[in-house]
């Protein structure tokens, strides 16, 4: 996984080459794919994926903003085939974007963006470190939902994937063990399987901690995430306060 994260993962200014895509834009867009992936009750890989995707096309090929929300649903849809065992059908799909889609514009989209990242669709995705990680530092249920809360914050913020997944995975783990006083967050088995030191973690604490309290402060489309994280499935994480004083 940390082999083949570099090469599938979109470069930090990847929206450089987009004269009409801003963060915004792309802020927005994230908040709807969030909220339909929980419509459809899709597996949280999924929605890692999608965003993957897109970010990645982006970086490949220019697009109008006129375009973009055909470029998510197409992600989403892709996402789905690859990782859920019975994905939506492609009408449920249509259906979700009030019918502002063809079936004619999906397909034809979704060939182009298979074509463009040559099919490789196998990503390891911050979630996939978390999962590992987790078993590392032996996180409760708890623990590795606030962390995959934090993590998945981090999908609205274009500046943020300077960071490999691997360490995103391996800070949010450690904010959320800090935060719920569940140890340091850190061990020597971490450091030894994830490669990064105490002190990395805590330099990217701080630029995630700093993603966080910059859409909250800038009410950016977070509604989605915090409904999602609201509810009793992912134990009411998005009430929990992240001091920025945790990266210290």
């Amino acid at each position: 996984m940390r082999e083949k994260e570099e090469s599938v993962t979109a470069k930090e200014g990847f929206l450089k080459n987009q004269t009409e895509i801003t963060d915004k834009l792309r802020a927005g867009l994230v908040d709807w794919m969030v909220d339909t992936h929980a419509r459809f009750k899709m597996e949280e890989e999924t929605l890692f994926l999608a965003i993957n995707i897109m970010d990645r096309y982006l970086e490949k090929e220019k697009i109008t903003k006129q375009k973009l929300p055909l470029l998510g649903s197409v992600a989403m849809l892709i996402a789905a085939k690859y990782e859920e065992i019975y994905p939506p059908h492609l009408k449920e799909f249509l259906c979700s974007s009030e019918r502002l889609l063809s079936r004619d514009e999906v397909t034809k989209m979704e060939i182009t963006v298979l074509q463009t990242l040559r099919f490789d669709v196998s990503v390891p995705t911050v979630l996939r470190f978390l999962e590992r990680y987790s078993k590392l530092l032996k996180s409760d249920e708890t623990t590795f939902y606030l962390a995959q809360y934090v993590a998945e914050m981090q999908l609205f913020d274009v500046k943020i994937i300077k960071h490999p997944q691997s360490l995103l995975a391996a800070t949010a783990l450690y904010l959320a063990h800090k935060t719920l006083r569940r140890g340091t967050g850190f061990n020597e088995l971490l450091a030894k399987q994830s490669k990064y030191s105490e002190a990395k973690i805590q330099q990217c604490a701080k630029d995630m901690l700093s993603t966080i309290q910059t859409l909250n402060k800038d009410k950016l489309n977070l509604s989605a995430v915090r409904r999602k994280y609201l509810s009793p499935k992912f134990k009411d994480v998005a009430n929990i306060v992240l001091d920025s004083s945790l990266a210290s």
